[in-house]
C-alpha cells in the first residue's frame, strides 16, 4: 500500500470517529466534504477501488446524517408562503440549497439495513459506491412502499418501512424481491410456533407445516437457481487525441586539446507529435456461487503516433538537412481476451485472472517499406487483501504487463543536440514485459490514531530496452537502444505516525530502501549497474488544527551508484534537507500560509555541495456568499535561489548544469467557487515531501 493511501486511511479514520461524535450541522458538513475529497483524491491518483468506496461510504453516511438533521426542521408546513421563505433563508445560514437538502434527506429514508445491503454489493460487485445509486435505491423503496404498503409496513424502529430489495433490473431485481417475501412469510408465520421467543408447539396442522415448509423450500430453490443465471453485459469504448509542438535552438562549442581544433553546431529543431488512441472494451460478469463471481471479456485498441521532425543549420542559412527531418509514424494494434475469478467479503477480498495480449507494431520512416514487430504475452495476475481485525490489513498483488516501444525510442535517426552524446532509436526493439509483486501489512489503531504501514515491492523486466554505449577516438558518445536481458528492481517501506498527547502533537517517521541491478552495454561488453537509495524522513505537526497548523522535519537521501565495468564512474549521491509549513487561520475570511524547504546537495565527483533555500508565503481573503470569493498575493521563492541543478557522470565527460528556473515573483489571484459550501470544503490533501 502506497504512503499516500495510508495517510489517506488515516483521514478517513478520523473522520469516521468524528462523524460519529458529530452534533452540529457544520460539523457534519464538514466531514461529508473532507471524505468526498478523499474520493475525488483516491479516484484520480488511481489508489484503488477500495479507498474509494470507503471514502464514498464515509460520505453518504455523514448525508444520511445531515439528511435526519434537516428532516427534524420541519420545513413544510402551514402557510406555504412564509414557510417556504423562512426554508430558503435557513438553507442559506446551513451553506446548502434546496436540491442539497431534498438529495440527503431522500438518502436518509433508506434504512440502516438496505444501507449496508447496498454497500456491499457494490463492494462486492467491485463497482464504485455512489450518491446517485443510493438515491435511485430511496426512490425505488419509495414505489415500493406506495404500491404495496401493507407488505412492507414493519418498522426497523427509525420510522422507515424495511426492504431488502436493490434497483436493479432483470433477475437481481426478482432475486431481491423473492428474498424480502421469504423473509416477511417467515415472519408472518413466526406466531404460529414461537411464544415468547421459545418455540412452542405449532398451532398450524401437520399437512399445512409441510406444505408451508415445501414453499419456503421451493423459494430458496428458485433464489439459488436465479443466482446462478445472473449475468451482466458491460461496453466501453475511449478516444484520445493529442499534439505536442516544440521549436528549439541549439548551439553548442567543442574544443580538443591538444590539437586546438574547434566544432561549432549551430542549429534548430522543430519537433510535432500527433498521438490518436482508440478502442473498445466488453465484459460479462456471472454469478459462479455465494460471493464468486467470474468475468469474462476482450478488449481491443488502435494507437497512432506520427512524428514530424524539421531540422536545419544556421550557419548555411537555414538551410534543411534532410537526413535529420524524418517524418516517422508508429501504428500499434492489439486484441486482448481476460477471464478472471474474484471473491469479495467482509474481510477478504481475492481476484485473479490471465489476459492473453496479441498485436503488432509497424514503423515507416519516410517512403520506406513497414518494418513490423509482432508480440503475444500471456499476463497473469491476482490480488489478495485480509481484514484481519479492524484497522489490521494483509495484502498481497501481484501483476504482468508488456510495454511496447514509444515512437521515439523507434525512431532511428540521430538526435545530436550534445554532440558529445548522439542518440539513435531502434526500430528493432521488441517489447518489454514486466512483473510487479507487492505485499503490505497496514495497521491503523481507530483509538489512539497510530498509523503503521510495512511495504513491499518487486519489479522484474525481461527483454528491459535500455542503452548501448560506445566511444570514438575523438571523445563523442553514441547511444543507442537495445533490449538487454534484464532488470531487476526491489523497494521497502516503513510509514509510522503516533500522536504524543502531552505536547499536542503528531510524529510521522518514513523510512525506504530501494536496490536496481540493471545493464548497459558499453563498447560491446555488459556493463553491470547496480544502485542504492536510502531515504529518510522525520517530521512533527500539531494535532489540533483549529486555526494553527504547522509541520517541520529533516530529510536524508542516500544514492550509491556502482558499475561492474567502469569503476570510475561509481558515485555517492547525499541530500540532506530541512521543511517545514506554517498556516493559521484566524477566521473564516483569512488564510495565512509560510513554507520553507532547505536542501543541501552532494555528489562524490563533484567538490562543491550545494545549498538552496527555497521560501514562499501567501495570504487569502475569502469573501461573498459562503466565502465564494477568494482573493490571494502569493510570493515565490521569496530568497531568489530556486536553481536547477543537473549533474551528470558520462563515460567521456562529467558534466553539471545550473540554471534559474523562474526565481522570485508574486502573483495576485481572483478564484470564484462554483459550489456553495462555505468555510472548509475539505480539499486539503497533502503530499509529503520527503
Amino acid at each position: 500500500m502506497h504512503t499516500s493511501q495510508s495517510h489517506q486511511l488515516e483521514l478517513l479514520g478520523e473522520a469516521a470517529n468524528m462523524l460519529a461524535k458529530a452534533k452540529s450541522f457544520d460539523d457534519i458538513k464538514g466531514i461529508r466534504n473532507k471524505a468526498e475529497a478523499v474520493r475525488i483524491y483516491a479516484k484520480a491518483a488511481k489508489l484503488g477501488l477500495e479507498l474509494q468506496n470507503q471514502a464514498a461510504e464515509l460520505k453518504l453516511c455523514a448525508e444520511r446524517k445531515a439528511g435526519k438533521y434537516l428532516s427534524a426542521l420541519n420545513l413544510r408546513g402551514g402557510d406555504r408562503r412564509s414557510k417556504r421563505h423562512r426554508a430558503t433563508l435557513k438553507l442559506e445560514e446551513l451553506g446548502i440549497s434546496k436540491h442539497e437538502s431534498r438529495r440527503w434527506q431522500l438518502a436518509f429514508t433508506v434504512p440502516e439495513k438496505a444501507f449496508k445491503k447496498y454497500i456491499e454489493g457494490r463492494n462486492s460487485l467491485g463497482e464504485e459506491i455512489t450518491a446517485a445509486g443510493l438515491l435511485r435505491l430511496a426512490r425505488h423503496l419509495q414505489h415500493i412502499a406506495c404500491s404495496d404498503p401493507k407488505a412492507h409496513s414493519l418498522s426497523e424502529g427509525n420510522g422507515h418501512r424495511t426492504t431488502d430489495q436493490l434497483p436493479v433490473n432483470g433477475p437481481i431485481s426478482l432475486i431481491e424481491e423473492l428474498r424480502e417475501h421469504r423473509g416477511l412469510l417467515a415472519q408472518i408465520l413466526q406466531p404460529l410456533y414461537m411464544t415468547n421467543g421459545q418455540v412452542s408447539e405449532p398451532k398450524l396442522k401437520p399437512g399445512e407445516c409441510r406444505a408451508l415448509g415445501h414453499l419456503l423450500h421451493e423459494m430458496e430453490v428458485v433464489i439459488g437457481s436465479l443466482e446462478r443465471e445472473i449475468v451482466r453485459l458491460k461496453l466501453s469504448g475511449n478516444a484520445f487525441y493529442s499534439s505536442d509542438n516544440s521549436e528549439t535552438d541549439f548551439n553548442n562549442t567543442t574544443n580538443y586539446y591538444p590539437s586546438g581544433l574547434t566544432n561549432i553546431v549551430d542549429q534548430f529543431q522543430d519537433n510535432s507529435i500527433k498521438s490518436l488512441n482508440y478502442g473498445g472494451s466488453m465484459s460479462l460478469t456471472q454469478k459462479i456461487a455465494g460471493a464468486v463471481y467470474m468475468d469474462a471479456g476482450v478488449s481491443a485498441s488502435n494507437a497512432e503516433q506520427t512524428m514530424d521532425r524539421v531540422q536545419g543549420d544556421y550557419l548555411a542559412s537555414e538551410s534543411l538537412i534532410d537526413s535529420l527531418s524524418p517524418e516517422f509514424l508508429k501504428i500499434n494494434q492489439s486484441i486482448k481476451p481476460s477471464l478472471s475469478i474474484r471473491r469479495n467479503t467482509d474481510k477478504m477480498t481475492f481476484s485473479a485472472g490471465v489476459d492473453y495480449n496479441l498485436g503488432r507494431y509497424n514503423t515507416t520512416l519516410d517512403d520506406d517499406a513497414s518494418n513490423v514487430i509482432p508480440y503475444n504475452f500471456l499476463q497473469p495476475r491476482l490480488t489478495w487483501q485480509y481484514r484481519y481485525k479492524t484497522g489490521r490489513r494483509l495484502g498481497i498483488r501481484y501483476s504482468s504487463k508488456a510495454n511496447t516501444p514509444s515512437a521515439n525510442q523507434l525512431l532511428p535517426v540521430v538526435n545530436n543536440f550534445n554532440t558529445l552524446s548522439l542518440f539513435y532509436g531502434n526500430r528493432e526493439l521488441t517489447p518489454e514485459f514486466i512483473h510487479s509483486a507487492s505485499v503490505s501489512w497496514w495497521i491503523f489503531d481507530e483509538f489512539s490514531f497510530t498509523t503503521f504501514l510495512v511495504g513491499l515491492r518487486s519489479t522484474y523486466t525481461q527483454n528491459k530496452i535500455n542503452y548501448s554505449r560506445s566511444v570514438n577516438d575523438q571523445l563523442v558518445q553514441e547511444l543507442r537502444l537495445v533490449n538487454v536481458e534484464d532488470d531487476l528492481s526491489l523497494s521497502g517501506n516503513i510509514d509510522f505516525s503516533t500522536p504524543i498527547r502531552a505536547l499536542g502533537i503528531k510524529t510521522n517517521i518514513d523510512i525506504s530502501e530501494s536496490y536496481n541491478k540493471g545493464i548497459n552495454i558499453v563498447n560491446g561488453l555488459d556493463n553491470e549497474i547496480t544502485s542504492f537509495k536510502h531515504n529518510y524522513s522525520l517530521s512533527f505537526d500539531n494535532r489540533k488544527k483549529d486555526k494553527w497548523d504547522i509541520n517541520s522535519g529533516v530529510g536524508l537521501s542516500m544514492t550509491d551508484a556502482r558499475y561492474s565495468i567502469q569503476e570510475s564512474l561509481n558515485n555517492v549521491y547525499y541530500d540532506l534537507s530541512w521543511f517545514g509549513e506554517i498556516r493559521f487561520t484566524p477566521s473564516d475570511k483569512f488564510d495565512f500560509f509560510f513554507s520553507a524547504d532547505v536542501t543541501n546537495y552532494t555528489a562524490q565527483s563533484f567538490e562543491e555541495s550545494q545549498l538552496v533555500p527555497l521560501l514562499g508565503a501567501h495570504i487569502s481573503y475569502f469573501f461573498l456568499k459562503n466565502n465564494r470569493m477568494t482573493l490571494t498575493l502569493a510570493g515565490h521563492d521569496l530568497l531568489n535561489k530556486n536553481t536547477g541543478i543537473s549533474r551528470i557522470s558520462e563515460a567521456n565527460f562529467l558534466q553539471e548544469k545550473t540554471s534559474n528556473i523562474i526565481g522570485r515573483y508574486f502573483m495576485l489571484t481572483l478564484k470564484y467557487r462554483l459550489n456553495k459550501f462555505g468555510g472548509d470544503t475539505g480539499m486539503n490533501v497533502k503530499m509529503r515531501k520527503r
